[in-house]
Order: structure tokens, then sequence, then C-alpha cells
């Protein structure tokens, strides 16, 4: 059974293994035209071989870099993912089933339990931080003074139902609750005893009390 957040770190490897080749690619673009200098090349020729190979490195050095940050990213929700497992931990030796990275045709789901009364949930994981809100039709996130929406123009809350419904059809149940569990943002006016779209919209430090209380 795959563990809490073993495929985001896997996926962080990846980006990371890609990087470092981008970068190697770099540096091997970089030093071209010092490798070729005694071939004695015309003037002009040279140079367009150094602002080729210039050009070149600095594309993939950038491309490395936002991999690495991708990484850097990926490994942030991994650790996320596990924190919010040694939560859950307390639900297992109550006799609570508890799946991580669940396959569906689209993506993941981040967890799901199915309580020893046959209640069901999913979680998503979002280590984002900044101050999160509801604007009425979505979920953003405010730093400062500037509101951002999720990566991609992503709508989470539609994201995690449609994984519960997912979940329902493929392990027979009648329903799936969808809860979206946040580790690092702030609630900023957000009620986590109501549902906001039919999504529980948690913090960590509520995330229990609030599925045991819907169980």
């Amino acid at each position: 059974m795959s563990k809490a957040g073993e495929n985001i770190r896997e996926l962080a490897t990846q980006r990371r293994t890609d990087a470092y080749k981008k970068i190697g690619i770099a540096v091997i673009t970089g030093l071209a035209p010092v490798i070729l200098l005694p071939l004695n090349l015309p003037g002009g020729i040279m140079v367009l071989v150094w602002v080729g190979c210039l050009v070149t490195a600095v594309v993939f050095i950038n491309k490395g870099k936002y991999l690495l940050l991708r990484a850097k990213q990926a490994d942030q929700g991994a650790v996320a993912e596990e924190g919010v497992a040694q939560l859950l931990k307390p639900l297992e030796q109550q006799g609570w089933k508890i799946e991580y990275n669940v396959v569906l045709e689209y993506g993941d789901a981040d967890a799901f339990l199915q309580a020893p009364n046959g209640k069901c949930f999913v979680i998503d994981t979002k280590s984002n931080k900044g101050s999160l809100f509801y604007d009425g039709a979505v979920l953003k996130l405010r730093y400062g003074k500037q509101v951002y929406d999720f990566p991609n123009g992503k709508n989470v809350l539609k994201a995690v139902k449609g994984q519960a419904r997912a979940l329902k059809e493929m392990k027979h149940v009648s329903f799936v609750q969808p809860i979206l569990c946040f580790t690092q943002a702030r609630m900023e006016e957000i009620d986590q005893n109501n549902y906001i779209d039919g999504v529980c919209v948690v913090d960590t430090a509520n995330l229990l009390r609030i599925i045991t209380s819907l169980r």
C-alpha cells in the first residue's frame, strides 16, 4: 500500500533529476565555444557560435531553475501529506480504514478514509501559504494586499468534489465527503464548522475534530 506523500516525493525526485540534466546541458553548451577555439574558425562564425551557445545555455539554466523550484514545491506538498497522515493515525487505531495516494482516472486522491460505521471521506491536502478566503464562488489566496487564484486557475473545491465522486464509484459506497485540508494557509473568515459548496474546508488544527464530528 502506498504511503502518504510517496507519489509527490517521486515527482519531486523526477523534477530535480530533469533540472540537473538541463543545467548540465547549459554548462556543456556554455563551454562549447571554448572547445572550438583551436579550430580557428572565422571571426564572424565564432561570434554566432558564442551568441547561439550563450542563448541556449541561458534557456536551459532557466528551465533547470524552474524545475528545481517545482521540485521544492513538491517536497513541500509531500511534507504536508505526511503531516496529515500523522494526524490520522489515532483513527487507524480506532478501526478506520485509510488509503493514501489512491489512483483515480485523473490524478490521485491524497487520502481516502472509511469509518467503522461506513462513512467515507476524501482528503485533498494543500500546502499553500498566505490567507485563504472564499469569494462566493471559488477559494482564493491572499498574500498581503494581492489576491491570487490557485495555480493554473484550478478550482480546488470542484477538484476535490470530483475526487469524491470518483471514489464513490470506485469503492461502491453511497457517499464520500470531500475535505480540503490546508496545512499552512490562514483561514480568513472561513467557518470550518460549515460546508463551502458541499466541501469541508479545514486546517490541520481542526481536521480530526471535524472528521469525527461528521462521522
